[in-house]
């Protein structure tokens, strides 16, 4: 079970080595699973102090979570077109489009692409209860900590990506990949399966 839920976390990888199974977490740690005398399955950790690597995984996770979290309770009671589960479709689909893209070698492009999927309607005028809303994206990325050209690019996918801004000659005219990614990804699901 342990092993399982590394891997479904993206967490490490498998190497099989002498009869014995091995997921190495990173350079440091590694857990190993074999048969003990009563051919139950039993692990045994090899780790040092958790790497940087390990711990900004896991601070990434932990920021996507609390993004989810905020995306449920910003947009409940909104209309099918722009409700929690429009954002989860958006984001699948942006990661998948940023993987055929190339962008999966580097994890800060998937990070950015995954948050500002996440985030993309969030404060969005057409459902905007209060006016603070209008910040509530900016406000949760300082809180998080999300370094500033990471978040400098989160905010421009989410200002620049409306079809209304194109239409009035007001949108993103600085391209990058992970732009044009969550673009894609979010006009894809509004024209739904019909539409495609």
């Amino acid at each position: 079970d342990t092993k399982v839920a590394f891997l479904l976390a993206r967490v490490g990888k498998i190497d099989i080595h002498r009869k014995t199974n091995y997921l190495a977490l990173n350079p440091r740690c590694i857990l190993s699973f074999r048969k003990d005398s009563r051919r139950a399955y039993i692990s045994q950790a090899r780790c040092a102090v958790a790497g940087a690597e390990t711990r900004e995984m896991m601070e990434r996770k932990e920021t996507v979570r609390k993004a989810e979290a905020l995306v449920e309770k910003a947009m409940k009671g909104n209309d099918a077109s722009h409700d929690a589960a429009h954002v989860w479709r958006v984001r699948d689909l942006a990661l998948s489009l940023a993987s055929e893209e190339g962008l999966s070698s580097d994890p800060d492009s998937m990070e950015i692409v995954e948050l500002a999927a996440l985030l993309h309607d969030i404060g969005d005028y057409k459902y905007l209860r209060d006016p603070s809303e209008e910040k509530a994206v900016e406000n949760f990325l300082t809180e998080e900590g999300v370094e500033e050209n990471k978040k400098s690019k989160i905010l421009k996918i989410i200002n620049g990506m409306g079809f209304k801004e194109e239409v009035t000659g007001k949108a993103n005219t600085e391209w990058f990949p992970e732009f044009g990614v969550v673009q894609d990804a979010d006009r894809l699901d509004a024209i739904g399966a019909i539409g495609i």
